[in-house]
């Protein structure tokens, strides 16, 4: 199961259910994508497909940025993720 980390709240989500993880590349007229949400933040119900939790009880910033650079569908953007964090000085 493919996840990501909500760029709104912050918890992980299944990239394939009611969040914008692929939709938000289909905008041909948006040069980046915008960041990617979980289902709740987009507005959906969500989908209990396992507890809703926050990036942070899976493990440090560096532990899921390793994770994400393996390429097997664990926390896909956290590289972005974590970045933006450190440019912004905060979580969103």
């Amino acid at each position: 199961m493919s996840t990501f980390i909500c760029s709104k709240c912050g918890c992980i989500d299944n990239s394939s259910k009611d969040g914008n993880y692929w939709t938000r590349f289909l905008d041909s007229n948006n040069k980046e994508p915008e960041p990617p949400i979980c289902c709740v933040c987009n507005g959906k119900q969500w989908h209990n497909c396992f507890p809703k939790e926050h990036w942070s009880n899976h493990g440090t910033q560096d532990e899921l940025i390793a994770e994400a650079k393996k390429k097997q569908g664990n926390y896909d953007n956290a590289v972005e993720y974590f970045a933006n964090i450190t440019n912004n000085g905060k979580e969103n």
